[in-house]
């Protein structure tokens, strides 16, 4: 996948596009989720790793009881932005300037780790998930989104279609090899259980997966 300068006009354009699709995409995924969940403790800590604006953890966050939200990105404009979206939800998020290859929590910090549409575009996907589970607390789980290299073709054209339709240029540009350069989901279950995940699977399938773990 083409990346992308995440300039502040970048940013703000994604954000805007990504915003209109909420309802068929954080929402829906956030949904999943949510079902994945059996038990939450009444104060629940949820850390969105290249979060962006913040629409999933927004999403996930606004069915809980008390959340705390964290969201981590490498783009000073998307954290003001998932700051901004968390006053629209009447949610407080602490944006957290970092990479996903070094998360700046300590050991056992979160309930739910977030990632969508990044480990693929990772310099270091493995690393990635090694800290996702190293902040998670003791039954904690990670929920990775990411394309399907091997989702049905006529899903794929069709994503592409309504991307070259609705999306900003650079947004096309960006997505034209996104398929490509997925991980297959049962490579990403096997990355989970290197990264000492327990019970890696995969819980959704389209043309991207949910695959989830959970920290012993």
């Amino acid at each position: 996948m083409t990346e992308l300068d995440w300039s502040e006009t970048t940013s703000r354009a994604y954000a805007r596009y990504m915003e209109k699709n909420i309802r068929y995409d954080y929402r829906r995924w956030a949904t999943k989720i949510l079902a994945d969940l059996s038990t939450v403790p009444s104060t629940t800590s949820v850390v969105d790793v290249a979060g962006g604006p913040g629409f999933l953890a927004l999403e996930v966050g606004r069915h809980l009881g008390h959340p705390r939200l964290w969201v981590v990105d490498a783009s000073p404009t998307m954290l003001e932005l998932a700051g901004e979206n968390g006053r629209k939800y009447s949610l407080e998020v602490v944006a957290r300037l970092g990479e996903a290859e070094r998360l700046a929590f300590p050991d056992g910090f979160a309930d739910v780790v977030l990632c969508k549409h990044f480990i693929r575009l990772s310099p270091d996907p493995e690393r990635a998930l090694r800290e996702m589970a190293r902040i998670l607390k003791p039954g904690g789980r990670v929920y990775v989104i990411d394309f399907d290299r091997q989702a049905p073709a006529v899903r794929r054209w069709l994503l592409s279609l309504w991307i070259r339709l609705t999306a900003p240029d650079f947004i096309r540009s960006a997505f034209h090899d996104a398929f490509r350069t997925g991980f297959p989901a049962a490579r990403m279950v096997t990355m989970f259980h290197e990264a000492g995940l327990r019970n890696p699977r995969v819980i959704s399938r389209g043309t991207s997966y949910l695959v989830v773990g959970e920290h012993p």
